[in-house]
């Protein structure tokens, strides 16, 4: 009965593991547009590159640090959270600051598909209504549109915790575990210290 169970699992992560890679790769010709966008396609990632570039040169807390650009200085404090743009550090180091940020956008629009798939398929409890059900909200306008019409890119990074935040709540619904609510209760305030 053991092996039974552990061999279910297993078909079960495998079979995840296939839809999420079905995901990007119907995912790819979006993400190579994308990429491939001279100039950068988004009025805001110029914005999250100023705050990006900031952050790698001057890296330091809102709470100690001091803003000097925009022809203008006061604390940092005072913006917006800036979890995010401490996020894209690591992708403006390694990459360069244009292409930096915008490997971060898909690294978000992954993240995004993956936390919609989850909440899919603790909805319906089947892997392939989950993966068909992600892939017409990753296509809808809504999704790449934001990243490269409208809102900061700080709000683009925000929408993935919704799914995975509700996703938790299903999922501790169905096992009666208290703990998955306060892990969705912990990612909420994670998305709001991004970005309100």
């Amino acid at each position: 009965m053991i092996v039974v169970t552990f061999f279910k699992r297993v078909v079960l992560i495998v079979a995840h593991v296939a839809a999420l890679a079905a995901l990007y790769v119907l995912m790819r010709p979006v993400f190579s547009w994308y990429m491939g966008q001279v100039p950068a396609a988004g009025v805001d990632l110029y914005y999250s590159a100023t705050y990006a570039a900031y952050q790698l040169k001057n890296f330091s807390l809102p709470w100690n640090s001091f803003k000097d650009i925009w022809f203008a200085g006061y604390p940092l404090f005072r913006d917006l959270f800036q979890l995010y743009f401490y996020l894209m550090v690591p992708f403006v180091k390694d990459f360069g600051i244009v292409e930096g940020i915008k490997l971060y956008v898909l690294a978000v629009t992954l993240g995004f598909g993956a936390s919609c798939y989850f909440l899919f398929f603790q909805l319906g409890r089947n892997i392939v209504l989950g993966l068909l059900l992600t892939l017409l909200v990753m296509f809808s306008v809504n999704v790449y549109g934001a990243a490269i019409w409208g809102g900061s890119l700080p709000y683009y990074s925000s929408q993935l915790f919704l799914p995975l935040c509700l996703g938790f709540l299903v999922y501790g619904k169905r096992t009666g575990e208290r703990r998955w609510f306060y892990l969705s209760a912990l990612l909420a305030g994670l998305g709001v210290n991004g970005h309100p």
